[in-house]
């Protein structure tokens, strides 16, 4: 494509960019990791206060951009015979939750109800 533009007399290409090929899958596979992540961390906090996780109250998504690696302005002085270099790169997919929980201390049970 930057090929055929050149030949046909570009001299300027803009904001080219890259994209995944199942976004949504490898989007949710980024949410179920930072879900995850998430659930431990919590784990390790209530851990470090002699707690523990006893419910989940909410999940929610940060909402956060996918990076294209790939977003510049490329000048081309003028075509060539050769095939223009593409550089592979990588794109990076980012999930970030606030998870909210409830802890109670390590004794309690589910089973054991507190009435208020």
């Amino acid at each position: 494509m930057i090929d055929a533009a050149t030949q046909a007399g570009a001299n300027n290409i803009e904001n080219l960019q890259t994209s995944l090929k199942d976004e949504d899958a490898t989007r949710n596979a980024a949410l179920r990791e930072a879900a995850d992540n998430a659930r431990v961390k919590a784990e390790t906090l209530a851990a470090s206060l002699s707690l523990k996780v006893v419910s989940v109250l909410s999940v929610s998504e940060i909402q956060s951009p996918i990076v294209m690696p790939l977003r510049r302005n490329m000048a081309l002085a003028e075509a060539r015979d050769t095939a223009t270099p593409i550089e592979p790169g990588q794109i990076e997919v980012k999930a970030e939750v606030v998870l909210e929980v409830i802890v109670a201390p390590r004794w309690f049970s589910r089973s054991f109800r507190l009435a208020l």
